[in-house]
């Protein structure tokens, strides 16, 4: 068995199997009714610290690695593409090989691979507070969410529309008399496609219901309506970026909030549909502690929110409106 680091995206280590599988209910992962109970025994062969483990993004394991192939290293959202965040995954034996050598061969040599400030960040133990008490959080780590260079680079003119798409759910939440959120830099160019008595409504800072770290994974998603310091509806828009990387956002908002019923909406262009339907049902969204993602998150087309918009006293609707329009996805 190979040990992955997901905070870091570091491989540290082999174990060997040395019994077979058998049941133990005994709480190790989890206080009580820990849901791991089919266990076997192992031994290690390769341990490393973190500073002395393998970077995925290492080239001579990144360009050798079969899932890895066709993929920019560093390109958003990689770790989930490549299935390195899942447990209990199968990988082919070119690929075991490659690893098993690399981080044998590492165990003499001892190189160093220096964390960085983030990467100590990210390993350092962070807690949520809860109605049921202290639980331990992640955040994914800088380098799995690093941007892809082709998401930076996008047309002037896509960009120019994804603004006017967040200025006009930010509109709709607006004349439904609810609080709304956009990412910092994006607030002043949505700002452009609103009307004046709009401009100063947006919300400077998101509730208080997450620790910080929290905070900065979902403080990018493109739009949120709050009510009563609760997030009620969050909206990602996905003209120019990958619709894999809004849904991520979306995602770790979930994580965040298990407990809480947040409504998750893709908003795209009716012709991205199939695209939009093709992300939702991949299997790493399926694995949610509240349900899959195809549950949980709605597409909603360009033309169902200017139809919205057009309603008579939106003011008086709640945001429960969107359900009219909004479609899901079975599996």
């Amino acid at each position: 068995m190979l040990c992955y680091m997901i905070k870091l995206s570091r491989w540290c280590g082999v174990l060997e199997v040395t019994s077979k599988s058998y049941t133990d209910k005994t709480p190790i992962f989890k206080d009580e009714k820990d849901p791991f109970i089919i266990r076997f025994e192992c031994k290690p062969k390769v341990i490393q610290e973190p500073e002395f483990s393998i970077p995925m993004m290492e080239k001579e394991i990144w360009d050798n690695f079969s899932k890895a192939q066709g993929v920019e290293i560093g390109q958003q959202g990689w770790a989930q593409f490549l299935g390195l965040r899942q447990s209990l995954i199968e990988i082919n034996e070119k690929d075991a090989v490659l690893l098993i050598g690399a981080l044998k061969e590492q165990q003499k040599l001892k190189k160093k691979y220096p964390l960085s400030k983030s990467e100590e960040r990210a390993i350092k133990p962070q807690a949520l507070s809860t109605p049921h008490g202290e639980v331990k959080v992640s955040v994914p780590s800088v380098l799995e969410m690093k941007t892809d260079t082709h998401d930076q680079i996008s047309a002037e003119i896509e960009t120019r529309e994804s603004h006017k798409m967040q200025a006009l759910i930010s509109k709709i939440g607006f004349e439904m008399n609810l609080d709304v959120w956009v990412p910092k830099p994006d607030k002043e160019r949505v700002k452009i496609a609103l009307e004046d008595s709009y401009k100063d409504k947006f919300l400077n800072k998101l509730p208080a219901n997450f620790d910080e770290s929290t905070n900065k994974t979902i403080e990018n998603i493109d739009v949120l309506w709050v009510q009563r310091r609760s997030i009620l509806n969050a909206f990602e828009v996905e003209h120019t970026t990958s619709i894999y990387s809004g849904l991520l956002r979306l995602g770790d908002l979930l994580a965040a909030q298990p407990n809480i019923m947040i409504k998750t909406h893709i908003v795209a262009p009716y012709e991205k549909k199939e695209k939009v339907k093709s992300q939702i049902l991949r299997p790493i969204f399926s694995t949610l502690d509240g349900g899959p993602m195809y549950e949980r998150c709605s597409f909603l087309s360009y033309k169902d929110l200017h139809d919205i918009i057009e309603i008579d006293h939106l003011s008086r609707m709640r945001s429960d409106i969107l359900e009219d329009y909004e479609e899901y996805f079975e599996d």
